[in-house]
Parts: structure tokens; sequence; C-alpha cells
């Protein structure tokens, strides 16, 4: 089901009518965001619902075999084969075509290949319950054990299809504690449709017009006739066009639930005013960002095990992270390059935070982020340097009917991020008045100049 889609945005009122009807009835509400949530995630592979329940079947039971033994060895076992069973899913489903694909080449090999849908969101519902085993295992989090509310935490529909990550104790501490669920507030309600039309504004307007320029140019950017200003040009816009996207979706998601009764966490934050590419990855998928530095950075060593090990852990969670987002080396390279970034800038230590330094470091920043986008945008690692290359072909000119249009369309995120630069140095907040202004805007926009590529960049991953 696109979320979209009318069908969605019906399903949606469904799902709100049922809450003013039954909300102060916790038990039977929570009851029927199941039921609303598993349709959801069914809607279009029914078969793949069997495989979310019995990952959630898997980890709820480990949780309570955790929270019962006390022999280390026998707890290390239950949590490794906790994970080793989720990951392996991942595994089989995401990676399995890539790594045969790859064995085939090397080898010579005529290993039969047998294509099949990615299950969508596992990728988000599995880091969701090894969060919540792993949590168990440290004993930072043993208080809830209804199955129900474990449950719900795991196909809540606004978000299990492409984030944010939600921890266990964030979710299921709601359903006991929050009273938004009992009783509609007008400001918490007003406050998800203003999430929701503005992540609608940047999918349908902004992310789906830019990646029309993206779509047309791209192949021709990283081509023989591609030049500096073609290169620059598909690279900024497409850097628009992923925030957008992704940025517009954390919102939707976030809003829905507000509607419902709950709080999800920011997932971006302006990443193109960051001026270090750690502060980027603590406003880019801010979530993402939380849970490899809490459950794999700090896991494998962290930076407690000096310099040379803090290097090589950084470049082993950032190549995870690239392999995450896809089974291509195009995503490795992408992984491989911010953790190469992130191992410089620790060299560097606090000097570029000067202010001798501060504006050139900030430029370099977000000029290696532009260019890194390269090789997560392109099928190939051959693609992604031809983009690159060209980017010294200053003697050919580009022309195209759409690149004024493009500009225009990078103008609400370069408001964005303006807006949230003056909320963190100035506390400035926006009024209800104006925030009104800015919904009734983008609702026209999105009246007026609506985009047809519906498809999200992260429903992929």
């Amino acid at each position: 089901m696109n979320i979209t889609s009318l069908t969605f945005a019906l399903f949606c009122l469904t799902v709100f009518f049922v809450r003013i009807i039954i909300g102060r009835y916790t038990t039977i509400y929570i009851y029927a965001l199941i039921i609303f949530s598993v349709s959801f995630y069914a809607w279009d592979v029914p078969a793949y619902v069997l495989i979310l329940l019995i990952s959630i079947v898997v980890h709820y039971y480990s949780g309570i075999a955790l929270t019962h033994f006390t022999h280390i060895w026998l707890r290390k076992a239950i949590l490794t084969l906790s994970i080793c069973f989720s990951i392996g899913l991942l595994c089989y489903y995401k990676y399995l075509l890539f790594l045969i694909d790859n064995i085939n080449r090397i080898f010579n090999s005529q290993i039969p290949i047998t294509s099949h849908l990615l299950p969508i969101g596992i990728s988000f519902y599995t880091f969701h319950l090894i969060s919540y085993s792993t949590d168990i295992y440290r004993r930072s989090y043993n208080k809830q054990k209804n199955f129900t509310y474990f449950l719900l935490y795991n196909v809540f529909f606004p978000h299990m299809v492409a984030g944010p990550i939600v921890r266990a104790d964030e979710f299921m501490n709601q359903i006991s504690t929050n009273s938004s669920l009992h009783s509609i507030k007008l400001s918490t309600t007003l406050e998800g449709l203003y999430l929701i039309i503005r992540g609608l504004f940047f999918k349908l307007v902004v992310a789906n017009h830019l990646s029309v320029f993206v779509n047309d140019n791209w192949q021709a950017a990283s081509g023989s006739k591609g030049s500096l200003f073609m290169s620059i040009s598909v690279l900024f816009f497409f850097s628009g066009q992923i925030y957008s996207d992704f940025a517009g979706y954390s919102d939707i998601a976030r809003g829905l639930a507000y509607v419902l009764g709950f709080y999800f966490p920011v997932n971006f934050k302006a990443p193109y005013i960051a001026a270090t590419f750690s502060e980027f990855w603590r406003r880019w998928h801010i979530t993402l960002s939380k849970w490899i530095r809490d459950y794999l950075y700090i896991s494998i060593g962290g930076s407690r095990k000096g310099y040379h090990r803090t290097y090589i852990n950084l470049l082993i969670v950032m190549l995870l992270c690239g392999l995450w987002h896809g089974a291509s080396f195009t995503f490795v390279a992408w992984g491989g390059l911010h953790g190469a970034l992130l191992c410089l800038e620790r060299l560097f230590g606090m000097k570029y935070k000067s202010k001798r330094y501060k504006l050139f470091w900030y430029i370099f920043v977000q000029c290696c982020i532009l260019l890194s986008w390269a090789f997560f945008r392109s099928r190939n690692i051959s693609e992604a340097f031809g983009i690159i290359i060209n980017l010294i072909n200053v003697d050919r000119s580009f022309t195209s009917s759409n690149l004024l249009v493009g500009f225009l369309f990078l103008l609400p995120i370069i408001g964005i991020h303006v807006h949230t630069y003056l909320m963190d140095n100035f506390v400035i907040s926006p009024s209800i008045t104006k925030k009104s202004v800015y919904a009734i805007a983008m609702c026209y926009a999105i009246l007026t100049f609506y985009g047809t590529n519906n498809e999200f960049i992260y429903f992929r991953f």
C-alpha cells in the first residue's frame, strides 16, 4: 500500500475514526491497532506476515529467557541465537542474490539464482528486534513482558516500513503511561496533521520534481559527455531529493503517530548545516545513527581501546551501515567513505572547531558529503567515478529545461535548514499562526504541483 495513495489516506482515516470511538478503551484500541497494522503489512505480500510474526515470537521468548536466566554464558548464547536468527533472515532476503552473483563472477560458476521480493521493512523491524533483545540482555530494559504491547511495538504501521527506528522503552512505556492514548488532545492532533502535510509536501512536491531532473541527467552526467556543471547539478539535486524523500516519510510517520496517540523521535534535523562529519550523523537519520552507536559501535569496543582500534571500529560500523542500505558495492563504498572521513576528523582532533578553520572545515565536510551521494545513487562504482571525474571537465556547456525548475524546488530545503539554524542558535519557534500559514501554502503546493514518482527511496532498504 503506497502511503501517498488515496487508499492509504482512507485507511488512516478509518484508523483515526476507530480511535475516536474506542480510544478511551486502551486494551481494545491496542488490539484494533494491531489488526490494522498487520492488514497494512499484508496488503502486498500476505505470506511475509508469517516471517514478521515468527521473528517477533522468537525475540519475545528470548527476552523472557534472558530475564529468567542469570548464567552469563547461557544468556550470551540466547542473545546470540536470537540475533543470528534475525540477521540470517535479513541476509537471506537482502544479500543472498548479491553474494551468489559475485561468487559466480569471481569463480566463473553457475550457481542458480532465484529472485524473490524483499519483505517490506525487514531492515527496520530487524533492528527493532535486535535492540529489544540486547536491551534486556544489558538489563537496561526489563519492565515490559506484555506480548500484546511487544507485538504492537513491532507491527505499528506508521514506522514499520521505513522507520524511524524506535526503541522498545520509548514505545511500550507510552502505552501504559501516556494519557494521549485515552483522550485525543487537539494540540497534539494538529501538530501531527502539520507533520503529515509537511512530509507530503517534501515528498510529493520537492522530492518527486527533483527526481525528474536526476533521473533524466544522471547517466549523461556520468558518461563521456558529462561536465562540471552537469555533475554538480545532479549531485545537488539528488542531495535535495534524498533528504526530501526520507525526511518527508519520517515526518509522515511521526505525524501519524501523533494523531494515533504516540510520540516518535525526530529523525532528521537539517543535516546540511552540519559543520563536522560526526554532526552530520547526529542530524541525518538520527535514529539509525544512535542505533549503530549503541548496538554496534559500542559492542565492538567503541573508542575504549585506543586510537587505532577506534579507527578500525569506525570503518567497520560505517561499512556495515553502507551495506545495510543496500546489497551493492556502491553502498559499501559510500559507507566506507563516511567511515574514512570520520577517522580523518578524529585524527585532526579539535582543530577544525577553532574560528580559524571552522568555515573551511564546514565547506570541506559538505563537499565530501555531496560527493558521497555519487556512490549512493549510482548503479555501479564506475558510474559513480564517472560523475566525480567529470567534475574536472569545465569546457563543456550544459543546458536543461528542468534546470531552473530544479533550483526552485531546492528553495524549501534551504528554507527549512535556515529555519532550523535560527531555532538552534536564537531559540526562535514558529507560532501557531505561522504554522497554519505554512500548512495552507504546502497544501496548495501539493494540490497544484503534485509529482508522479511515488516510490520512496528508503522503501528499497
